[in-house]
């Protein structure tokens, strides 16, 4: 079994080498980075679109659903299948229609699932190898395996954030609602766009995380209760009490979130002018994790709305190494590989005797074929 559970690490050392086998070949190419990320990316793909439907924990609930939607005979029938939102549920049908296979639905959600990242990462990031290792490194990548559907509503939202930077607020709206439609939990990212205009300067940042605090006291309202157990309870099996569920997450944010901005401020003016928008937008969002993380101690399945703040991180680190000398940069780059290299063994491969797998319930990896 150890030889299933350890596929994740050692295939992150086979991506290793490939990436630095690539890059020899393509030495004289100036976009040499830019082929070696999309080749290294293609390869994720593949490992994402022709896995078992064994790989992944929801897959036992979304193949089924998938399935149903293919037999519907009419629109009511189709929606009538399931309590999932309308966009994913004519998604499904529209597959079906093409190819009803289990591997064609895996092919197209993946697709969806990974190109948002995989334009994000091309786009902003100075080094997007390092970004997308770093993706694969903390487990986001594995994920879309197992939360089908908010990975979709995920990548939607990634495709968003150049109109937030140009406020274009037509464009930025029908993408998040697109992205409501697939899973509701987007709902979150509608908070960005008004708050992307404020400049993270330390007052700025102490007077989010005092508004941040003061609804986190007023959830106890017996109002923004309804609000919360209406909108976001359809996603959870438990019931709106208090427990200590996404503590230690919390904890990892608000030290990620001090660590990195104060690194910011630092270095905020050698910071070039082509990633000044970027950075203040990324920068917001590591602020609002932790402020989001919080609410996971009130409903456990609330922990997942950070994924919509926190992925973009994964840029943000690379834009700052670009503010440190060569050698420098180097050793960060190894020591903090080497850290969410453990973080991936330890707590996204560990394995449970329990449930025979891991919490994403993408172990043991088996190939679709």
């Amino acid at each position: 079994m150890y030889g299933y559970q350890s596929f994740y690490s050692v295939f992150f050392f086979v991506l290793l080498f490939l990436s630095w086998f690539l890059s020899i070949i393509f030495h004289e190419r100036k976009d040499r980075a830019q082929i070696v990320y999309s080749l290294d990316f293609l390869i994720l793909f593949f490992l994402s679109a022709f896995r078992a439907t064994t790989v992944g924990g929801d897959l036992e609930n979304y193949i089924p659903n998938f399935h149903l939607a293919c037999e519907a005979s009419s629109l009511k029938e189709l929606f009538e299948s399931s309590g999932y939102e309308p966009l994913y549920m004519l998604l499904q049908k529209l597959i079906g229609i093409i190819s009803p296979t289990d591997r064609f639905f895996l092919f197209i959600t993946s697709i969806i699932s990974l190109s948002g990242p995989f334009f994000l990462f091309r786009k902003y990031s100075p080094l997007p190898i390092l970004s997308l290792f770093l993706y694969y490194l903390l487990g986001y990548y594995s994920n879309t395996f197992n939360n089908v559907r908010q990975s979709m509503a995920l990548s939607l939202c990634f495709f968003s954030i150049p109109f937030i930077l140009e406020r274009d607020i037509k464009k930025f709206l029908l993408l998040v609602f697109a992205a409501l439609n697939i899973h509701f939990s987007s709902a979150i990212f509608l908070f960005v766009y008004p708050l992307a205009r404020i400049k993270m300067e330390p007052i700025n940042v102490f007077s989010i995380v005092v508004a941040g605090a003061a609804i986190y006291i007023a959830s106890s309202i017996s109002i923004v209760s309804y609000v919360i157990d209406n909108f976001f309870m359809k996603y959870s099996d438990a019931i709106l009490i208090i427990t200590d569920s996404g503590q230690g997450l919390l904890l990892v944010y608000i030290f990620m979130a001090i660590l990195v901005y104060t690194f910011f401020y630092l270095k905020r003016g050698q910071i070039p002018p082509m990633y000044q928008n970027i950075v203040n937008l990324l920068v917001l969002l590591l602020v609002l994790t932790p402020l989001a993380q919080s609410y996971a101690s009130i409903i456990k399945s609330l922990a997942r709305l950070t994924q919509y703040l926190f992925i973009p991180v994964v840029i943000l680190i690379p834009i700052l190494l670009m503010t440190i000398n060569k050698r420098a940069r180097y050793l960060v780059v190894f020591i903090l590989c080497t850290v969410c290299y453990y973080y991936l063994c330890n707590f996204i491969c560990s394995y449970s005797v329990f449930t025979m797998s891991n919490s994403q319930g993408t172990i043991p990896y088996v190939w679709g074929f």
